[in-house]
């Protein structure tokens, strides 16, 4: 479908009415400048694009908001994004954010009590538009203010025309706990403009728009991913960081959490085994901060991955000692030479039944 130079996608969005429009964002090379980001659209289901936002080599696009009312309004939150190997990415005068009228053929910057992003003490910006009100919106905005991290919560009335930090900033400032870059997420209640949830390293609710904030109960830390029922705003999807917990469905006015079966989102590594070892053959797999977790190969067929995930006992930093882990995975007499070390990331269920 095109846009392989872009190297990364921050956002895709469909017309509601017409799926072969399609918008797509784009932050470009992680670890080096390119022209290849911005905003580009197709208008006939990806056949071929069109570059309708673009700053510079050095700006890419991480959020992208579609007006619920009118697919012709998009809001644009832009940011530099460059890694380095000796750093994150940091915050810049390329962040910014941005309005459109008329479906990308032209872009006006949106200043009116937001930062002044010319200072470059901005990173990312996570955009969410009311559904029941479309003239809220919210802003999520990484600053770093006298080298110290935090999360900025901006509301718009008037579909951008002016903006005001909510006046309970200040509890959710902590869910930037200095690595603000990685979060980004704000999400609105579809069914009630002033339920707002906003995700870092916890994740917090208000239901005033922003002057309050409860801390939610979850199973792990950074929280990525949201998704509100937009027939029922009780029942809320989350994703976080660590793989096999990584959703869970929730009933986030007083019921209980339900993990959602067969998600096994860890990062596996394939083994392969040589002829005549009598070893079982065993798959790891590992999430972010945890220690890795194993299955017998012959546990894969026939059943739900996620229920026969078992604590491995080694260390975290798996990836780094690939020739202990193979002696230590055996967990039996027979010499670590049996096993051949073949790594690769797969998907951990793609030989269930």
């Amino acid at each position: 479908m095109g846009l392989g130079d872009t190297q990364h996608i921050a956002r895709i969005l469909v017309h509601p009415t017409n799926p072969d429009i399609v918008y797509v964002a784009s932050p470009g090379h992680e670890y080096t400048f390119n022209p290849e980001r911005g905003i580009y659209k197709t208008t006939n289901g990806g056949k071929t694009w069109q570059k309708i936002f673009y700053k510079d080599e050095k700006t890419g696009v991480i959020d992208l908001a579609m007006d619920p009312e009118n697919p012709e309004i998009l809001y644009a939150g832009t940011a530099e994004r460059l890694r380095l190997r000796w750093n994150d990415p940091k915050e810049s005068p390329q962040t910014g954010l941005y309005k459109t009228v008329d479906g990308g053929k032209t872009w006006t910057s949106l200043t009116n009590g937001l930062p002044d992003f010319s200072k470059g003490d901005s990173e990312r910006i996570g955009i969410s538009i009311s559904r029941s009100k479309p003239n809220v919106v919210y802003a999520l905005i990484d600053r770093i203010i006298n080298t110290q991290d935090g999360a900025y919560l901006y509301r718009s009335e008037d579909k951008g025309a002016t903006w005001k930090l909510v006046e309970g900033n200040d509890r959710i400032k902590a869910i930037y706990p200095g690595y603000g870059w990685v979060f980004g997420q704000v999400r609105v209640d579809p069914n009630n403009a002033d339920i707002v949830y906003v995700m870092g390293l916890n994740y917090l609710r208000s239901k005033d728009g922003g002057k309050t904030w409860e801390n939610l109960k979850g199973s792990h830390s950074d929280y990525h991913v949201m998704w509100i029922n937009p027939k029922d705003s009780r029942v809320v999807a989350i994703g976080h960081s660590f793989g096999e917990r990584n959703l869970r469905a929730t009933d986030l006015f007083g019921g209980a959490g339900t993990r959602l079966g067969g998600q096994p989102g860890g990062q596996p590594v394939q083994q392969s085994r040589a002829a005549g070892c009598p070893v079982p053959l065993r798959r790891l797999a590992r999430g972010q901060d945890h220690e890795p977790a194993r299955l017998p190969m012959t546990s894969f067929r026939g059943a739900r991955c996620s229920v026969q995930w078992r604590a491995s006992g080694l260390p975290r930093s798996m990836l780094k000692r690939a020739t202990r882990i193979m002696s230590d995975l055996a967990a039996a007499p027979e010499p670590a030479h049996c096993f051949h070390s073949g790594w690769s990331i797969i998907n951990p269920c793609s030989a269930c039944g």
